[in-house]
């Protein structure tokens, strides 16, 4: 699996604000790993993202998200369980094109 290590600017700038996603907050000190996505537009992930201190998109076959973490995290992947962990999960369509 890729990823890709972004800026905060960088983060915001993915998709529209319009878009819609589904995002999950999950708390990495936890035992519990279950937990819901909840529909949402992208423009509402600002708070989110403007309190990260890493973000990585990761994209493959099956899924394309951003993985907004609360603490540092040297690798996306195999991340320490320490803070948070927000998930925020993107339909193929909703990135933003440089096309018009």
């Amino acid at each position: 699996m890729a990823y890709i290590m972004m800026t905060v600017e960088e983060a915001k700038k993915y998709a529209k604000k319009d878009a819609i996603v589904l995002v999950a907050t999950q708390d990495l000190a936890s035992q519990d790993c279950n937990v819901d996505f909840v529909k949402k537009k992208f423009g509402e992930c600002t708070d989110i993202i403007g309190s990260a201190k890493t973000i990585a998109n990761i994209c493959d076959e099956f899924v394309n998200q951003l993985r907004v973490f609360s603490d540092i995290q040297t690798d996306p992947i195999n991340y320490e369980s320490t803070g948070y962990l927000n998930t925020i999960l993107f339909r193929s369509m909703s990135r933003k094109t440089d096309t018009p």
